[in-house]
């Protein structure tokens, strides 16, 4: 098992651990880009809606063949059954169009689960490991 836990506040602190992040799933997950890109989706909803003066934790745990990452923001949540619901749900143009809303489902397409808590203040990635190239 490999794991590590990362603890910032906002952008600016996040831009320093994403290289670490990158280079954490380059050792366990051959750098799958999909997994860096649904924690980065979830990372930046944490920054979005989260308190700015209080730290995200990502936490990466690699065991098994897979990946299981949980983000956790201190913002208000949201109801994940909805979001949840809409970001699952087939998208017309005008979905595909928007600016924002579309990092929960990026990272449903990313991963192969993803689950929040009940308070939609933190979420859970996992992804397996896939063959090399």
């Amino acid at each position: 098992m490999i794991q590590v836990t990362y603890n910032f506040t906002g952008q600016e602190e996040y831009i320093e651990y994403r290289q670490k992040i990158k280079q954490w799933i380059n050792e366990t997950l051959n750098g799958d880009v999909m997994l860096e890109i649904a924690i980065n989706e979830a990372v930046q909803n944490a920054i979005e809606h989260g308190d700015s003066n209080k730290p995200i934790e990502v936490n990466m745990t690699y065991r098994n063949n897979k990946a299981i990452v949980r983000v956790k923001g201190s913002g208000y949540g949201f109801c994940t059954i909805n979001e949840l619901e809409r970001a699952r749900r087939v998208w017309d143009e005008e979905d595909k169009r928007k600016v924002s809303g579309r990092g929960i489902r990026m990272m449903l397409d990313a991963c192969d689960r993803v689950t929040y808590n009940s308070t939609g203040t933190e979420v859970m990635l996992v992804r397996k490991r896939k063959p090399a190239n």
